[in-house]
């Protein structure tokens, strides 16, 4: 089929619904633990349909709950090219999030993957965050585990994330001093986000999260001062002045590009123009209504593009444009700074203005 434009980038895909924690900033605690996943083979489909795909980050759920998780990810390495992966998860399966680590890699030897170890507080607030005893324990175990494995595996890059919520603002510095000391490559910080069943966890002051954000983008810098770390530092920057635009209740400068370089693959084969938006849209300008679940790759022979390049999914793109849709989710600023090249010239600036090297 003739492909049209725009073309995926960057996927998040819900490898799995099911997990083992409840987590209290989790804005997908309704969709938990619905078991219809894609098999290795339906993904294999999938990924042949969307080559070449840049950049695929993998949550769910728990990622690691999936004993397949290598076989269903070597699908993107092998048939769609992709050679970037970050995977996101709570860490509480040390021993086998190690094991499974090196198969995959052993089996997509040419991959960059990026673990990221999600910690939101120190050890008491970690644990009544996930409301699990014994979950903060676990997590230092598995990056613990995740930086060993480096000395044989190059490819392997480890993370931690941490979502800022009113919950651990107060100890926002105690905690970067504590992970900070783990050796990981990089500290990553996310604004709490979506609609979380506890609304008082998102009354958070920007400020704190900025200063935290910036804190986090000190200790990427102590570590890596390449060029390309340097042109991370500079989206980072841009992504933070949205979000500050978006908690003043202003729309963001950065034009949201889900739906056209960003999209969502959920574990049943849902593709989803983003995680936060309800369906259907509220009409504009008294436009049909569109709808951001866009189909299902099971119903149209696994071919992505199908889905992608829809009359509903154009009707989608259009609204984002009409009400310039914007939001605190990072990965959806990130995918909306790097490829759209409008954004190249603040992004040079931003990179100019750190200093190159710096």
């Amino acid at each position: 089929m003739l492909r049209k434009s725009p073309r995926l980038h960057y996927l998040i895909y819900y490898i799995t619904s099911r997990c083992n924690l409840r987590c209290e900033h989790c804005f997908y605690l309704d969709e938990l633990n619905k078991h219809d996943e894609m098999t290795p083979e339906e993904i294999a489909r999938v990924a042949r349909s969307v080559h070449p795909l840049r950049f695929v980050r993998v949550t769910g759920g728990e990622p690691f709950l999936r004993k397949d998780l290598p076989e269903v990810l070597q699908a993107f390495y092998q048939y769609a090219s992709t050679r970037r992966m970050g995977i996101i998860t709570n860490g509480t399966r040390p021993e086998w999030i190690e094991q499974s680590v090196r198969r995959l890699l052993d089996l997509c030897p040419e991959l960059v993957v990026d673990v990221g170890v999600s910690i939101d507080g120190l050890e008491a607030v970690h644990d009544s965050i996930r409301r699990r005893p014994g979950s903060f324990a676990k997590a230092r175990e598995t990056v613990a585990r995740l930086n060993a494995c480096k000395a044989d595996l190059p490819n392997l890059l480890t993370s931690i994330v941490m979502t800022v919520t009113a919950k651990n603002e107060h100890q926002l510095d105690d905690l970067y001093h504590e992970m900070a000391g783990l050796g990981v490559d990089r500290l990553s910080v996310n604004h709490v986000r979506g609609k979380v069943h506890d609304s008082s966890l998102l009354e958070i002051a920007f400020e704190k999260y900025r200063q935290f954000a910036e804190r986090c983008e000190r200790y990427h810098l102590d570590r890596d001062r390449s060029w390309k770390a340097g042109l991370q530092r500079a989206k980072n920057r841009l992504a933070r002045e949205a979000i500050s635009q978006v908690a003043q209740g202003k729309p963001s400068e950065i034009p949201c590009l889900a739906g056209s370089a960003i999209g969502v693959l959920y574990s049943d084969g849902t593709v989803s123009l983003c995680e936060m938006l309800e369906d259907p849209l509220p009409t504009v300008n008294g436009n049909s209504a569109a709808h951001p679940r866009l189909g299902n790759v099971r119903e149209s022979g696994y071919d992505f593009y199908a889905i992608w390049n829809s009359e509903n999914t154009r009707r989608c793109r259009d609204w984002i444009a009409a009400t310039r849709c914007s939001c605190t989710h990072e990965c959806f600023l990130t995918a909306s700074i790097l490829f759209n090249k409008r954004n190249y010239p603040r992004l040079l600036h931003e990179w100019l203005r750190q200093g190159v090297g710096r």
